[in-house]
């Protein structure tokens, strides 16, 4: 053992003790001196005391549903610490001990993020968990449960079988390994589930994970952008969620309907949820887009004959990085779209003016007393997983205090800057933000890495926000059918808009 992986488990015995005191002072003792340790460390050591400290926040015993969920965001704010000190660490560095302590890191962080809902995430986290260790077997068995859970809710119920049989592969390998990390509980339930697949014929399918070569009717330009999109899981489609990279997965499928109104009018809520998509697809194009502009390492030819002023401030200038500062601000913007569609859908009564991903979680604007109004359906999140799940989003994406995503005030900035203020983009490398902002300060400084690794977050993180969306609307019309299962409902047939009419 490594004298590094010495002092990582002298960090982890110290909390192991505060936590099995089941003393709420001794654990917040210990996180405190932690937090001050962070201070002074980094690298692989400055992972780990993120990782025990949300493991710390865990065991804290809550007064109420307020501590139990501030508690619960700061858990995941030191996983995402965690997880930004893992990725720090230079690849020669990586040793052994680096690669186990991540994965269980990750399956805890999968853990938390499963618990809040949010199972779109907690699925690619337990597969991180499994690349980094690929015998992880908790990371397997959650995975497989995450899987089985996916089938059992999937809007597509032909894509059922593909999830149950992932779920299968998991379980299978995650009780057949010799992993002392998994507890006997654990593995008892991870065996049941098993049991269950005995007798049905998932238990023989054959999967292929490769990826298909292109067909005829498709030029390598869409190929590439559709094998990126697949294995960056950017398509709108639950398969997406999986290791598969089938071109026929490749495709924007998922929908809202149908939808249950009183009314003879098609409802507004497909047009809205068209616009979604179709902006979302196109800030994924944007950025593909951007990618292969990097690639080719020459100006692109409309960046020709723009006559720009060499102003000596590090300054960059390119239609990629226009590609990349576009996507961003339409990403951002897409969650208030999809506040607009709850709003609209769970006639939550928000005036159009007043609408946000923000707004649509309180009860009221402002002081009803005054100028503001209470609204007249707020939402109600006890028998809606994917609204839950969309409220733990919000935290991420939008909440001013206790945000539980450490990059949010400055992703928040960046959108204000680009929308609002006169914004540089800098080279990573060439100069530092500090020594750029001297030269010029008034500008809002980014550097070009920067915007292309908070875009890519960004993405992933409104394409599980969508998905929540669509199945918040699904379990709400069942709800509607199940209420009144003999009313008459006449379907007024819906047709797929053309991809020829999009000229």
């Amino acid at each position: 053992m490594t004298p590094v992986m010495d002092y990582v488990n002298e960090i982890a015995a110290r909390f192991d003790s505060a936590i099995e005191s089941r003393n709420n002072k001794a654990i917040m003792k210990q996180i405190s001196w932690a937090k001050k340790e962070c201070e002074t460390v980094s690298g692989f050591i400055k992972a780990a005391y993120h990782y025990y400290i949300a493991t710390a926040y865990g065991a804290i015993e809550p007064r109420g549903s307020v501590d139990a969920d501030k508690y619960t965001r700061k858990q995941m704010l030191h996983y995402r610490l965690s997880v930004d000190a893992f990725d720090a660490v230079a690849e020669i560095d990586r040793d052994t001990d680096y690669y186990l302590l991540n994965s269980m890191m990750l399956t805890n962080y999968a853990n938390l993020l499963r618990n809040c809902g949010r199972f779109i995430a907690a699925i690619q986290k337990y597969r991180q968990a499994v690349s980094c260790w690929p015998e992880a077997g908790m990371a397997l068995g959650n995975l497989g449960i995450q899987y089985n859970y996916y089938g059992r809710v999937a809007i597509n119920r032909n894509d059922s079988v593909y999830f149950h049989k992932m779920a299968y592969d998991a379980l299978q390998l995650s009780v057949t390994l010799d992993d002392p990390n998994v507890y006997d509980k654990a593995k008892n339930l991870f065996e049941q589930y098993l049991t269950a697949y005995s007798e049905t014929p998932v238990a023989q399918m054959q999967l292929c994970l490769e990826t298909e070569e292109k067909n005829a009717s498709m030029t390598k330009t869409e190929y590439r952008y559709r094998k990126w999109a697949l294995q960056n899981n950017l398509f709108l489609n639950e398969l997406n969620d999986t290791p598969l990279e089938w071109l026929w997965i490749a495709e924007d499928d998922i929908h809202i309907g149908p939808i249950t109104e009183d009314t003879v009018n098609p409802p507004v809520y497909f047009s809205m949820f068209n616009q979604i998509k179709q902006e979302y697809a196109y800030a994924r194009y944007l950025i593909h887009e951007a990618f292969l502009m990097k690639e080719r390492k020459q100006p692109y030819y409309a960046d020709k004959k723009i006559h720009l002023t060499y102003s000596l401030d590090y300054a960059c200038y390119s239609m990629r990085l226009e590609h990349l500062k576009s996507a961003f601000t339409t990403l951002f913007n897409l969650f208030d779209r999809i506040a607009f569609l709850l709003n609209a859908y769970f006639k939550i009564g928000i005036r159009p003016e007043d609408v946000s991903f923000s707004s649509i979680w309180n009860k009221h604007k402002g002081n009803p007393d005054t100028t503001g109004y209470v609204y007249s359906n707020p939402l109600s999140l006890q028998s809606n997983y994917a609204l839950q799940a969309l409220h733990w989003m919000f935290y991420d994406m939008e909440c001013q205090t206790d945000a539980s995503n450490p990059h949010l005030p400055r992703m928040r900035d960046i959108r204000h800057a680009l929308t609002h203020r006169y914004t540089k983009v800098i080279t990573e490398g060439i100069v530092s933000l500090e020594g750029a902002a001297t030269l010029d300060e008034v500008a809002f400084h980014v550097t070009d890495e920067e915007l292309e690794t908070l875009t890519m977050e960004l993405i992933a993180s409104l394409r599980e926000a969508i998905m929540y969306a669509v199945f918040s609307i699904r379990i709400e019309e069942d709800k509607k059918r199940e209420a009144e299962p003999n009313r008459t409902i006449i379907q007024l047939p819906i047709d797929e808009y053309c991809d020829e009419w999009k000229k």
